[in-house]
């Protein structure tokens, strides 16, 4: 969702991925997980292609980044 901060997609993907597969266990206990990276305040997305991955490794080069795990 636009309007959403790093630590609030990362609760939401969790949550979504947890729900996702509860169906399929009788009292399990699922954990979901996800990571969100941010790069000067910008939720950096899966890159999908080779070109997309070096731009956000060489944009994050020499900064610190910031992981959300959820």
């Amino acid at each position: 969702m636009a309007d959403e901060t790093a630590q609030q997609l990362v609760e939401r993907l969790a949550i979504k991925k947890a729900q996702a597969i509860t169906p399929n266990f009788d009292n399990a206990l699922v954990i979901g997980s996800d990571q969100v990276c941010v790069n000067e305040g910008e939720i950096l997305g899966k890159p999908h292609n080779f070109e997309n991955a070096f731009k956000q490794l060489k944009a994050a080069s020499g900064k610190t980044i910031t992981f959300y795990t959820g």
